[in-house]
């Protein structure tokens, strides 16, 4: 299943370094060698231990000493504690030992099968001379195998003994290294209890390993024994290595990635280098094996990264339940929210019950909220998200790219809507959810473009983008006199539209057109919002426009559409009808709950009406929905009842059907 298996992820060239820690390391073993005392080196699986002491090992101060290190967490360490000590203080010894005792014991059984054999396979009696000596060798081990392992002589004595001596001999001082010592089980950790007692005095001894895992904590065994503890250097803590994390991510995808979630998570479940270089290896993994760089959100995709590798459950959530958190736009990184908290007297109880929540389930609330920035966020694109998925949309800047490349950006505001162009709409994501300086140095470019799409055919329809294009100019604009001292609604609507005619303007002089007035009142009309929009509030309904609505539209070109009008060629002209669009109105005859019974004054506009040529005729009644239907091979005008009055001897609806027909036949 996509994403559900873990893929081996060698770290290569993203991780930290090597942490230098030779200052500490010389200061630990001057202590070591100031006495035969006892400590305990406290650290986490992982955090660097053995690699921190084998810097100690190699300081002046400890070059006289030798290290012994008892190795007794294995899974395959069947041997006693007597025959690993051995082990560790004699290696060359205890191999030849070992070594004979195999080779007499092969002979043994060499001997055995002989001596099975010789009275049944002829051949075998040749080998007389051989299956003597042979034979004794078997009788000489088996007796001494028993022996050994009788009741009268203890093997692990005998070693331990001589083991001990070693240990406590002054020719030259040992260091005893207990590594992974909170590893093993509770009877073996007494076992060695006993032994310190005897060493202790005369041998520095060290323990490696995690003080709050010892299973005989609760006897305080290791009070009695432990001189001193010793935490490992504050290079090697998890807030320094969080900071390190930071600096390799950064260098990776740039000093503005935002890593404080990680960064707290790090420090506050107390991870280690180890988990570190595994981290920073799926960073690298992702972003640059799985091509993600510049196609996700970072802060996010490196958030999910750790709950990959350290929150196995959480992750689940997310790919197999597709979760995500309610909504919230006050959201607040958990830390600093938990701090304000701390500064109220009370908190109300949805307050205290996320306060109550786990940090990373605090944490994955506050991450994952919808944000409408690029690249596209988890909630938007969670499949480019997740561990070994590839990213297949566009990288960010190559979505840049599109912009300025003027052939590729003029086939995005040529495209049709209803393509479905994954490019095209991938590319309309983008530009909406750009930030607005990030939108500024693009803007006059877009803007050119949408008017010159719109300038190219008569009455071209806009597509998503080109609307896209006027709404953010449109924005721009309400929020520049959003602070305004207009006493009058209607003052600020007027300056508004008057500051939006730039976008034209601009557009003039950058790619050398003229847009005409009447064009313009289409281009408000078909890009822009200007009926408002119908919501419920208590129980009603309400229209809600902008700054820029059908009313201020009609009032700025009163004057210039009337002077249309009264052109002797009026009616011959592109965009001629608009004249008349924008002094009746651009409402609806039928525009729903709000004034179901009015309608443009067609009967005032009639004779200017029917001044228009063909094209532009239809294009007049198109704008109110005013068209023919065919019902029972019959043909009737949808929304004639606007038109129930007289023209030219018949009802003008009549005639109106008669001609829109006429012509669409010609």
């Amino acid at each position: 299943m996509r994403g559900s298996k873990k893929v081996a992820v060698e770290p290569e060239s993203l991780r930290i370094s090597d942490i230098d820690t030779s200052g500490q390391a010389e200061a630990f073993a001057k202590r070591i060698a100031g006495g035969h005392r006892t400590f305990f080196l406290q650290g986490s699986w992982g955090s660097g231990k053995t690699e921190y002491l084998e810097k100690v090992k190699k300081t002046d101060a400890m070059k006289d000493y030798r290290f012994i290190d008892l190795a007794l967490w294995k899974p395959t360490n069947r041997n006693t504690l007597a025959q690993n000590l051995f082990s560790a203080i004699f290696p060359r010894l205890a191999k030849i030992i070992y070594g004979t005792g195999l080779v007499l014991l092969v002979f043994a059984v060499i001997g055995a099968i002989l001596l099975a054999l010789q009275g049944s396979v002829p051949v075998l009696k040749k080998l007389t001379p051989l299956t003597l000596p042979v034979t004794v060798i078997s009788v000489v081990l088996t007796t001494l195998h028993g022996f050994l392992n009788s009741r009268w002589f203890d093997t692990d004595r005998l070693l331990l003994a001589v083991s001990i001596r070693s240990l406590t001999s002054l020719r030259k001082p040992k260091v005893l290294v207990i590594d992974d010592f909170d590893r093993l089980d509770e009877g073996l950790q007494k076992e060695l209890y006993t032994l310190f007692n005897a060493v202790h005095g005369h041998t520095a001894i060290i323990f490696v390993g995690d003080q709050w895992n010892l299973k005989s904590l609760k006897d305080n065994y290791l009070g009695k024994i432990i001189d001193q503890k010793i935490m490992l250097p504050l290079p090697l803590q998890s807030g320094n290595v969080a900071q390190r994390i930071s600096e390799a991510v950064a260098e990776l995808l740039g000093k503005d990635v935002d890593l404080s979630s990680v960064e707290t998570m790090f420090v506050y479940e107390h991870r280690t280098a180890r988990d570190a270089n595994r981290f920073l290896a799926y960073v690298e993994a992702e972003f640059i094996g799985q091509d993600k760089k510049g196609r996700v959100q970072p802060d996010q995709e490196l958030f999910i990264i750790y709950l990959y590798l350290f929150h196995p459950r959480e992750y689940e959530k997310l790919y197999y339940d597709h979760w995500l958190p309610k909504k919230d736009s006050n959201a607040t990184d958990p830390v600093t929210a938990g701090l304000f908290k701390n500064m109220k007297e009370t908190d109300s109880n949805e307050a205290k019950e996320e306060a109550a929540k786990p940090l990373v389930e605090q944490y994955m609330d506050f991450m994952f909220q919808p944000r409408n920035t690029n690249p596209t966020d988890f909630s938007s694109n969670s499949s480019a998200y997740f561990i070994n998925e590839l990213a297949n949309k566009h990288a960010v800047l190559q979505l840049r790219e599109v912009i300025d490349d003027e052939q590729t950006l003029a086939k995005m505001f040529e495209t049709d809507d209803l393509t479905h162009s994954a490019d095209y709409e991938e590319f309309l994501d983008y530009v909406d959810r750009m930030g607005d300086d990030e939108y500024s140095a693009v803007q006059s470019r877009m803007e050119a473009n949408a008017i010159s799409v719109m300038h190219s055919e008569v009455r071209h329809v806009p597509n998503r983008l080109v609307k896209l294009i006027f709404g953010k100019r449109l924005k721009q604009t309400t929020k520049r006199f959003a602070d305004s001292d207009f006493k009058q609604i209607q003052k600020m609507d007027d300056a508004c539209l008057q500051a939006f005619e730039s976008i034209f303007d601009d557009a003039e002089r950058k790619i050398g057109i003229t847009v005409s007035p009447a064009e313009r009142m289409y281009c408000y009309r078909s890009c822009l919002n200007l009926y408002g929009t119908i919501s419920s509030i208590g129980g009603g309904l309400a229209l809600t426009t902008s700054v820029i609505n059908e009313r201020g539209v009609s009032r700025y070109f009163d004057a210039v559409a009337k002077r249309i009008e009264q052109r002797k060629d009026y009616g011959d002209r592109p965009y001629d009808a608009e004249a008349l669009i924008v002094q009746l109105g651009f409402r609806f005859w039928l525009d729903g709950p709000i004034n179901p019974t009015q309608h443009p004054d067609f009967q005032s506009k009639a004779e200017s009406i029917e001044k228009l040529d063909p094209s532009e005729y239809r294009a007049f009644w198109k704008a109110y929905r005013i068209e023919p239907t065919k019902q029972n091979e019959k043909y009737l005008l949808q929304g004639g009842a606007a038109l129930e009055f007289d023209y030219d001897t018949q009802p003008y609806e009549a005639h109106v059907l008669d001609r829109l027909i006429q012509e669409r036949d010609e």
